[in-house]
């Protein structure tokens, strides 16, 4: 990404006067964002939490796991002009399972950094109809043994993206290993995205790839469902339901909900 726009919108978020609030999580919970907020989250035990921003508002938000504790984030995001940032602090052993579904928004930075042997799985879904977004999902190795997984999948319309993931292994990190995958759809001649992964290695004893796609829907899918009477638009609701499958069935969301969240693209 342009770190020019990068770094003014982190300078324009900077201005925003946030309430500032802390929890310390034992038990399931879901949060819901609704004003500007800056929100550190302790978790001492294994947890699934879900977080819910269906506003305007700029949420940031610090999680903090305790070693060898598993949490599961559910991260839901539908407003467009939504801003939300999330950095976690994984202790030794710990375990952070990130499903990520985006249908609005304006900026989006996720981030989580990795002591001796924690874990990171991240599957994201973006997708929406004339938005104007910036995404950054990373992953920051500090120390060995670390894990990560980064998975991020969006179809737009009528949209201007900006989709990228960054995995960083810093000296300490010896035998660890990060990974990131980028896949975008563009559905129509409207529409721009750009994605540009990246990998920072100061230790090279690791096993790291990455890599980024941006293509139309393939010719043939549509071809096959209008011989079999399914026009195309229905064809491509039906297509993105599957690319966007496993991030939508990680949030535990009922179908008739994954339905109306893949019809957004087409209002």
């Amino acid at each position: 990404m342009n770190s020019k726009i990068l770094s003014l919108k982190e300078e324009e978020l900077c201005k925003i006067l946030l309430k500032k609030e802390q929890k310390t999580i034992t038990e399931d919970s879901t949060i819901i964002i609704d004003s500007h907020i800056k929100l550190a989250l302790n978790v001492l035990e294994d947890v699934t939490i879900t977080i819910i921003h269906q506003s305007e508002c700029f949420a940031r938000v610090e999680l903090l796991i305790e070693r060898n504790k598993s949490v599961k984030l559910r991260e839901i995001i539908t407003h467009n002009n939504a801003k939300y940032k999330r950095k976690a602090h994984q202790d030794p052993y710990s375990t952070l399972l990130v499903s990520q579904i985006i249908s609005g928004g304006e900026y989006i930075k996720t981030d989580s950094y990795l002591k001796e042997k924690s874990t990171y799985n991240l599957t994201s879904a973006y997708y929406g109809n004339q938005l104007d977004l910036i995404i950054v999902n990373s992953s920051t190795h500090l120390e060995r043994e670390s894990n990560s997984n980064l998975i991020i999948n969006g179809a737009a319309k009528e949209s201007k993206i900006y989709n990228d993931g960054i995995v960083s292994i810093r000296d300490a990190a010896d035998d660890c290993s990060g990974h990131q995958h980028i896949k975008n759809i563009v559905l129509d001649s409207k529409t721009t995205i750009t994605s540009e992964p990246i990998l920072e290695i100061s230790n090279h004893n690791v096993s790291c790839s990455h890599g980024a796609s941006t293509s139309k829907l393939d010719p043939e899918i549509l071809l096959y469902s209008n011989s079999r009477g399914i026009d195309s638009q229905k064809a491509t609701q039906l297509a993105l339901e599957g690319f966007f499958h496993k991030a939508l069935e990680l949030t535990s969301m009922k179908e008739e909900d994954m339905e109306n969240i893949i019809s957004k693209v087409f209002s």
